[in-house]
């Protein structure tokens, strides 16, 4: 059960998966890929529905990427309101991102750059473009 990984991929284009190193559509390479980048960046700058996310809440989120079982991922990605995986491709693609989880908007954008919107639809058990 790989869709929240399926539809990252199939939303990245040549470019960004070069970005992130992603040389395989596979979830596992994805997610090994952004725990590796997750380790070498700083997030910052981050507005999550109209809230600059502050410095600790950062920390938490690359905390929760660095410990991510990677042995897990094909049992499915629990992917929360405010999802730590989703803040880090903003950060590092420019992505404004636009989830709609049921009847409900979350936008994730980075502060200084915006290279394209992307989005994504969830309910309570699929991921999906």
């Amino acid at each position: 059960m790989t869709c929240y990984w399926n539809a990252i991929l199939a939303t990245l284009n040549k470019h960004e998966k070069e970005v992130l190193g992603v040389t395989s559509n596979t979830p596992m390479v994805l997610a090994r890929q952004l725990q590796i980048r997750n380790n070498n960046v700083k997030i910052k700058n981050i507005i999550w529905n109209g809230k600059l996310l502050s410095k600790q809440e950062l920390l938490e989120h690359q905390k929760a990427i660095k410990e991510y079982n990677l042995k897990g991922i094909y049992n499915g990605h629990l992917c929360g309101t405010c999802d730590s995986f989703l803040i880090l491709l903003s950060f590092i693609l420019g992505w404004e991102i636009h989830h709609r989880y049921l009847k409900y908007n979350i936008y994730y954008k980075n502060n200084c750059i915006t290279k394209r919107r992307v989005f994504f639809k969830s309910n309570r058990g699929h991921f999906y473009i």
